[in-house]
């Protein structure tokens, strides 16, 4: 909560607890136990995408910065985050496609930064 800038209280109140109008009436009722863990994971795996996405952006920024001095013109970084929020108990078919999606992305990007990295030398 911290981090958040948000009360402990707060946060806790809003991860536990819907909030919701009824009839020009605010109504409240707690969520269940599992229902409040789904939200605090949604709300992490959210605040990662917008770090993750803040992170990039500010790199790319940088490096664009840095370039326009040095007199180049094609700089940037691209990051490909394959690893994921995956929580499956058993492992089924499901986590095999993700897993072999992630695989095949990561061999695709890697074969593509290569050619690139070649291409300038040539």
């Amino acid at each position: 909560s911290e981090l958040l800038g948000v009360p402990n209280d707060i946060l806790e109140r809003e991860l536990t607890i819907r909030s919701f109008m009824a009839q020009g009436k605010l109504m409240e009722t707690p969520l269940t136990a599992e229902a409040a863990q789904s939200l605090a994971l949604s709300l992490g795996m959210d605040m990662y995408a917008k770090l993750f996405s803040w992170f990039v952006e500010r790199i790319n920024q940088t490096i664009v910065k840095h370039s326009r001095e040095v007199g180049s013109t094609n700089a940037w970084v691209g990051i490909l985050d394959i690893f994921g929020f995956e929580v499956f108990p058993v492992n089924l078919i499901e986590q095999l496609l993700i897993n072999y999606a992630n695989e095949r992305l990561q061999s695709y990007f890697v074969q593509q930064e290569f050619r690139r990295v070649l291409a300038e030398h040539d």
